[in-house]
């Protein structure tokens, strides 16, 4: 490391992610505190396409195959397509808590509140939700087969995550919330 940047990209709002880099097609997406995600060249930070949300982005977006998903305050997750088309969007039942996350196929968000939820990973359809016992404080963390969340009641839970048969990524929309420290979970 030489202390010389190699090129620098001023955004018109603070960053406070992580960029996603895309080292084989070159390019490095960022979401901006000013409700933009830009593509720059990963060689020259040169910009691409802009795509305006209706929010901030705050958390880390996710490079899927052909696409880039970020998860806006606007309670909106956007998937577009590394060319800068909007691929799809799905809406949230509150602000984001965290990046989306690739989990067993599926797109899976925690959202403010007691809300994670999963979409499918090529449409944005929802595939669930699961309501927590308290309001989700952490960003979850998948390991060993399952997702663990903070609460805000000081515990820590655990979810198993499905099997790889299980088309969806958490129970099905309106399904019972399973604490893991109740005698049934």
């Amino acid at each position: 490391m030489s202390g010389t940047a190699l090129w620098a990209f001023p955004t018109r709002g603070a960053l406070v992610s992580p960029p996603v880099v895309d080292v084989d097609r070159r390019r490095v997406y960022l979401g901006t505190t000013d409700g933009q995600i830009v593509e720059l060249t990963l060689d020259r930070g040169r910009p691409g396409w802009r795509w305006r949300v209706g929010a901030d982005v705050i958390h880390p977006g996710l490079r899927l195959g052909d696409r880039v998903l970020f998860a806006a305050l606007d309670a909106v997750v956007y998937a577009l397509h590394r060319g800068g088309n909007l691929a799809w969007r799905a809406p949230l039942p509150s602000r984001p808590l965290s990046a989306p996350l690739l989990v067993a196929g599926g797109i899976l968000v925690a959202c403010h509140e007691n809300d994670l939820v999963g979409l499918e990973a090529e449409t944005g359809r929802p595939t669930g939700s699961l309501r927590t016992s308290a309001e989700i404080r952490t960003p979850p963390v998948v390991a060993g087969g399952r997702i663990f969340l903070g609460l805000r009641d000081r515990s820590v839970v655990a979810y198993a995550l499905p099997k790889p048969a299980d088309t969806a990524a958490v129970p099905p929309e309106g399904g019972p919330a399973v604490d893991p420290r109740s005698p049934d979970g």
